[in-house]
C-alpha cells in the first residue's frame, strides 16, 4: 500500500519536474519567452508537497542520526571532562601525598638527630657521674688504705 502511494507520488514528482523543465527551457534573451517565475514557484511548492514519503522518512532518519551524533558527542565530551577532572584530582592527591611523605621523612630525620643528641648527652652525663663516683671511691680507698696502714702501724 505504501509502495503504491510512493509510486503515485513519484509519478507526480516526475510530471512536475517535466513542467518545471519546460518552463525553464529556451526562455532566455530579449526576444524569447520569459520565464514565468510565479509558475516556477508553484511547481516547486507542488514538488515539496508530493515528495515520496520515503524521502521525507529518509530526511527524518538523517535528522535523527544528526541528533544522535550530537547527543553522543555531548556524552563523550562529558565523559572526557569527568575523566580529566578525576585525573586532576588524583594528581592533586598524589602530589599532596608525596609532599606529606617528604615532610614525614624530614620529621623522622630530625627526630633521629635529636635522639642521637640526647643519647650522646646522656652518655656524657653518665660518664661524668662515673668519673665523680670513681674519684670519690678512690678518695675512700685512699682513706681505707691510710686507715689500714695506721692500724698495722699500731699493731706492731
Amino acid at each position: 500500500m505504501e509502495q503504491s502511494a510512493d509510486n503515485k507520488n513519484q509519478n507526480i514528482v516526475f510530471k512536475i519536474l517535466g513542467q518545471l523543465e519546460y518552463e525553464l527551457q529556451d526562455k532566455r534573451g530579449l526576444f524569447g519567452k520569459k520565464v514565468d517565475i510565479d509558475r516556477c514557484w508553484q511547481l516547486v511548492l507542488q514538488l515539496k508537497q508530493n515528495l515520496p514519503l520515503s524521502l521525507q522518512e529518509a530526511q527524518n532518519i538523517v535528522q535523527d542520526k544528526e541528533n544522535l551524533l550530537k547527543n553522543a558527542d555531548n556524552i563523550a565530551q562529558n565523559m572526557i571532562n569527568e575523566a580529566e577532572s578525576r585525573i586532576s584530582s588524583m594528581l592533586d592527591r598524589a602530589s599532596l601525598q608525596r609532599r606529606a611523605e617528604i615532610e614525614s621523612q624530614k620529621i623522622i630525620s630530625d627526630t633521629n638527630k635529636k635522639c642521637d643528641q640526647i643519647i650522646l648527652s646522656t652518655k656524657q652525663h653518665i660518664d661524668m657521674i662515673f668519673n665523680h663516683t670513681e674519684q670519690y671511691l678512690q678518695g675512700l680507698m685512699g682513706n681505707i688504705q691510710a686507715s689500714r696502714i695506721e692500724l698495722n702501724d699500731n699493731m706492731k
